[in-house]
């Protein structure tokens, strides 16, 4: 520590046995800050004999006030909004929407397959009619619409959990978690008659279905 040669308030340290200074207040805050003084470093003013711990003034103290420990308790996540889950699409309109994507896929399943079959043989028919029958739910669930043509007739969406839209990765898992949900007399799907409006496969994905112009 190098002493101050200037003029204004001036003070010793007294470390290890040896007197240092003088010293401003500046210099002295200086080496609190770099921990070369200690709280119970000893000081007095130049020309004084009273020696006192540098913590015991006020010109000083506050810079060994304790710092508060950080908190490792995360806050509690907000309650969900009484209106977004109000958004959420029961059971009823979403099983309108499943049936309505049935008759449309059925008919193209009748329709194409049949064609196909004519050309390609009923193998290979059958093979294309289920590629393009999960491309269906793959494609317009993650389309802007975010919605196959059955829930955009009655005014349905499918987003994750957190808004945002579906892409196509997930939309194809969810497509195969589906299965999952039809499994033990379709239960997964009745579970969107509990209040959180969500099938089994909503879960496993976290996504759910919601009303456009709720």
């Amino acid at each position: 520590m190098n002493a101050d040669t200037g003029t204004g308030d001036l003070w010793h340290i007294r470390t290890g046995g040896q007197d240092y200074g003088p010293y401003t207040v500046d210099q002295i805050r200086g080496f609190i800050n770099e921990g070369r003084v200690q709280a119970q470093t000893e000081i007095a003013a130049a020309g004084s004999a009273m020696w006192t711990t540098v913590a015991a003034l006020p010109l000083f103290a506050a810079l060994f006030a304790p710092v508060a420990p950080r908190s490792t308790v995360r806050p509690a996540l907000p309650p969900t909004p009484a209106g977004a889950m109000a958004d959420r699409a029961g059971f009823g309109v979403r099983a309108g929407a499943i049936l309505i994507d049935t008759v449309i896929l059925v008919a193209a399943q009748i329709v194409v397959g049949g064609i196909l079959s004519f050309i390609v043989g009923d193998a290979l028919a059958s093979l294309v009619t289920m590629v393009g029958m999960v491309a269906y739910f793959v494609l317009l669930h993650s389309s802007p619409q975010q919605a196959t043509i059955g829930k955009r007739v009655l005014g349905l969406r499918l987003v994750r959990d957190d808004g945002t839209p579906v892409t196509p990765i997930l939309a194809l898992g969810r497509y195969v978690a589906g299965a999952l949900s039809a499994l033990i007399l379709g239960i997964g799907y009745l579970m969107a008659l509990r209040a959180d409006r969500k099938t089994l496969h909503d879960i496993l994905c976290a996504t759910h279905v919601v009303r456009v112009n709720a």
